[in-house]
């Protein structure tokens, strides 16, 4: 701890990426800067698809951390609506690949693990996907948060760390998170999101949230 202290004593700014980083920074450090995550969102611009069923997208890579809770909670999630209609595929790849695909298995062929996906492949991954699903277990804030939005898909997260930061919750709900959710239960229903104990209900606003580019920090 103290040479970590010591480390910050010597910088000459110390950038910290969500609020949460800043409480617990700011006891020790006052050359202390938030620095919210942003990206490029040029890449990220392909033309999103709407499927029948919907198709959900998990991104994530597969370690026996944290990233196997995020991912042994999203099974548990899904197995508790298997009788909706719905797709899911998943991008990922590491050591704990076999008690995931394990974990997925009883959802049987409407699970699809893609496998590693390289930066290039994701822009297209995200536009074809109807919703982001990543419950987000210990994240700092998700990068795979921010890009599924740049590319226009709605997503659905796990309030852990700085993820509240970059997915707000029921504010303004995209149409196409509407579709989708109502493609899963049916057409015929009224659609109520409820989520950190923020409940919003029809109509919706139909804009997206602002996603921090590269562009915007520099301005």
């Amino acid at each position: 701890h103290r040479a970590i202290v010591d480390a910050l004593g010597q910088a000459a700014a110390v950038l910290a990426l969500s609020r949460l980083d800043m409480e617990c920074l700011e006891p020790v450090t006052r050359k202390l800067h938030h620095f919210p995550p942003f990206l490029d969102a040029a890449p990220f611009a392909a033309p999103g698809a709407t499927n029948d069923p919907p198709e959900l997208l998990a991104v994530g890579m597969m370690r026996a951390d944290a990233k196997l809770k995020s991912y042994l909670l999203l099974a548990a999630a899904l197995k508790q609506i298997a009788g909706r209609r719905w797709r899911l595929r998943i991008v990922g790849d590491g050591v704990a690949r076999k008690e995931i695909e394990d974990a997925f298995a009883p959802l049987g062929d409407r699970v699809v693990v893609h496998g590693a996906a390289g930066p290039e492949a994701l822009p297209a991954l995200y536009a074809a996907a109807d919703l982001l699903v990543w419950p987000a277990v210990d994240e700092a804030f998700g990068m795979v948060l921010l890009e599924a939005q740049a590319a226009g898909t709605p997503v659905i997260a796990g309030g852990f760390g700085g993820v509240p930061e970059i997915v707000a919750d029921g504010v303004r709900s995209p149409k196409k998170l509407i579709s989708t959710v109502k493609n899963a239960a049916g057409k015929d229903v009224t659609v109520t999101i409820t989520f950190n104990k923020v409940t919003v209900n029809e109509p919706f606003a139909a804009n997206l949230f602002t996603v921090p580019t590269m562009a915007s920090l520099r301005q």
